[in-house]
């Protein structure tokens, strides 16, 4: 029974490296498909594995009982309360159906950090 475990994870490692592959060239899943001698049926059922995989463990994290949350006072580099200053927005980054709006003050980190949860999705 452990070695299907370890398969089947094996395989999920391999297809979420194919899939983010693919969706770095920028290319139609089809194009790309055909042009790697991939099964685009097996493509999007890997996907689809992936995708309910992701957002269980998402579920059980959130479960997590251990998980509090405090109140933080939160300011900006110029030590102005948040709600002291006004946003405007530099750029605008359309990701499938999410929108990211970026500012002056946005912590590059944070972008990298968003960015690369967007690409697995």
């Amino acid at each position: 029974m452990e070695t299907k475990k370890v398969q089947q994870q094996y395989l999920l490692s391999k297809w979420a490296a194919t899939i983010q592959e693919c969706r770095a060239t920028g290319m139609s899943v089809k194009d790309w498909c055909l042009e790697n001698n991939v099964n685009m049926a097996q493509f999007f059922y890997w996907q689809r594995k992936i995708r309910k995989q992701l957002c269980s463990s998402v579920d059980n994290s959130a479960k997590d009982s251990s998980i509090t949350f405090a109140p933080v006072q939160l300011t900006n580099s110029r030590n102005k309360s948040l709600q002291e200053v006004s946003f405007s927005t530099e750029m605008i980054v359309n990701v499938g159906g999410c929108q990211l709006q970026i500012n002056n003050d946005t912590s590059p980190k944070l972008i990298e950090t968003v960015l690369k949860v967007l690409q697995n999705v």
